[in-house]
């Protein structure tokens, strides 16, 4: 959904801005993502191969940033510049070949979880070495500098990324305790009453604005509590330390949708080993932050504090693998500085030379396996219901492929699985079973969509929101020729007569109808998202110009005032032609 309207811009370049700018991910709508693909889009066309060049790409600045940043932290735990390079070297590659990282740079999406990565590195990286300038006396200013174009620069390019990239805070603070807090200068104590009046402002703002930010939580969650969560995301981290330190693609997958929701402490029962688990390594790697100035504990502290907005109580979905991102940069490097370490205590660098060389191989082979499998999408489906049989995701993504390639009773047994598996989803899966007989060319009457006659429930909005856009699709490219009109015009009255369906819904099924030439049931699916304002300007003009081609001049009226607003805010210059053709006619008329 963030991709496709960029299609338009093969064909209309003057609406960049207006997609740059009205993007709906994240709280701050991510700009400067948009406009990195949507530069894909101009120079390259719309091509998905070319947005994972792209990302590969983006993925090496990265793995150099961390190379950067690593000789950092090695020369300021005086390690030697000869070893800090070596170490580094190390950290770039281990870095680079992980195999977590292959959905990353793969799902062209992710460019979001990229860019913001390059920032916080950035960011961090000048913060390190402008700190590093402080220490120096004459370079003050120059280090000052440094720091500024962190803060100034670097953040706001992240949080325009994605918003993850908040986290550069809490990471810079990490390393001004574990390296600088003993800095005796002027500028070091300065430094630290500015970290300690940002603290202070934090606290006020959160207990001020502490009831809307739980009400806010509050209101995403479907289908457990904000603590539930929390638990539960104690296990998954142990999860995703393993598929960073030992690496098996029968644990990677398109979905990670079967993880047992944590119902308490005790339930299952390894919530409670996990929480313990945290708690103690989080103990352990504080002390020795704050009193040895330990770099492995460094590394540790960086996986839990990269880890602390998207694996916490926010009613996000509970596991994707691209939030490794950037927290895997802390645990390779407290690998590579242990293995160090090793090497010092048991004096022989070539024996653990040895074996970490051969650490890699296994990880650059698993990760050569990982891309082959991405270039293979059929053989990435099967495998991903294969390894992960209880996600209902995965299930359906291999029960369409099913269906598309003639499978259909098995496609239908497989849809018939999540159904069992997850109750919420039922309707959901109806749409799929619909768009699974569409595709086979068998015909869909009103009986087929009498399930939609009862007060359903749409359970998961995205899930069922991404069926309906599948069946329009269909219908768009002619593969639903045997979906009867009439059994169009009651599935859109049964969902028109049903208050438990949300705006967005309403939308993909306006989008469905005006496919499937049900205009005037399509406007008033459009009518109800429009009213509550889930349709972007470019739709609502749309949907203005439908109601004037089907004389329904009073409701063009309603919409009048708030779309001249709209086109003013936005900038759609490529649709102030239209506009304005469209508001002369309603005046005409008038």
């Amino acid at each position: 959904m963030n991709l496709a309207p960029l299609r338009s811009l093969d064909e209309d370049p003057s609406q960049f801005a207006y997609l740059v700018t009205n993007n709906q991910s994240g709280l701050l709508g991510r700009p400067v993502s948009m406009a990195s693909i949507g530069l894909d889009v101009f120079l390259f066309d719309f091509s998905y191969k070319q947005f994972k060049i792209t990302n590969a790409v983006i993925h090496l600045i990265n793995s150099m940033l961390v190379g950067w940043l690593s000789f950092l932290l090695f020369s300021w735990f005086s390690v030697s510049k000869k070893y800090s390079l070596l170490l580094a070297l190390c950290t770039t590659v281990f870095w680079l070949i992980l195999p977590i990282h292959v959905s990353t740079v793969m799902y062209p999406v992710q460019r979001m979880a990229q860019l913001s990565t390059i920032f916080v590195l950035l960011g961090l990286t000048l913060y390190g070495a402008g700190r590093t300038l402080l220490l120096h006396k004459g370079r003050s200013r120059a280090g000052i500098v440094l720091i500024l174009t962190a803060l100034l620069v670097c953040l706001p390019l992240g949080l325009f990324s994605k918003e993850n990239a908040i986290l550069l805070l809490p990471l810079m603070f990490l390393i001004e305790i574990t390296f600088f807090r003993n800095d005796p200068s002027v500028s070091g104590r300065r430094i630290r009453v500015a970290w300690t009046a940002g603290a202070f402002i934090s606290v006020i703002f959160l207990a001020i604005f502490w009831t809307q930010i739980v009400s806010y939580i509050n209101a995403d969650y479907r289908d457990r509590l904000p603590y539930q969560s929390l638990l539960t995301q104690s296990r998954i981290l142990f999860s995703y330390l393993q598929e960073i330190v030992f690496p098996s693609n029968s644990r990677f997958g398109y979905f990670h949708d079967d993880i047992a929701v944590s119902e308490s402490l005790f339930e299952p029962i390894q919530t409670l080993y996990a929480v313990l688990a945290v708690v103690i390594i989080l103990a352990i790697s504080i002390y020795g932050v704050l009193l040895r100035r330990s770099i492995v504990a460094f590394g540790i502290l960086f996986f839990f504090i990269a880890h602390a907005l998207e694996s916490s109580i926010l009613p996000l979905e509970l596991y994707f693998e691209h939030r490794n991102y950037l927290p895997s940069v802390g645990v390779v490097i407290a690998l590579v500085a242990s293995g160090y370490f090793i090497s010092k205590k048991i004096n022989s660098e070539p024996l653990v030379a040895f074996f970490f060389i051969g650490f890699l191989a296994i990880t650059a082979f698993i990760s050569v396996e990982r891309n082959i499998i991405w270039n293979s999408p059929d053989v990435g489906i099967a495998l991903s219901e294969l390894n992960h049989p209880d996600s209902p995701r995965s299930i359906a993504a291999f029960a369409i492929f099913q269906a598309e390639a003639g499978f259909y009773e098995s496609s239908l047994r497989n849809l018939a699985r999540i159904q069992e598996l997850s109750p919420s989803l039922y309707a959901a899966v109806e749409v799929q079973k619909l768009y699974a007989t569409c595709v086979n060319r068998f015909p869909i009457t009103e009986k087929d969509v009498s399930f939609f006659n009862r007060k359903f429930s749409v359970g998961s909005s995205q899930y069922f929101n991404q069926g309906l856009s599948s069946l329009t699709v269909a219908f768009e490219s002619g593969r639903c020729a045997t979906f009867e009109p009439s059994a169009l015009v009651a599935l859109s009255r049964s969902f028109l007569g049903n208050p438990m369906v949300p705006a967005s819904t309403h939308k993909r099924m306006g989008e469905l109808m005006l496919a499937g030439n049900e205009r005037l049931r399509g406007i008033e699916h459009l009518m109800l998202a429009w009213r509550a304002e889930r349709l972007d300007v470019r739709s609502s003009i749309l949907l203005f110009e439908l109601l004037l081609s089907h004389e329904q001049y009073d409701r063009a009226e309603v919409m009048i005032k708030k779309l001249d607003a709209a086109v003013d805010e936005s900038g759609v210059d490529s649709w102030e032609a239209v506009y304005s053709q469209a508001k002369g006619y309603l005046q005409s008329v008038r």
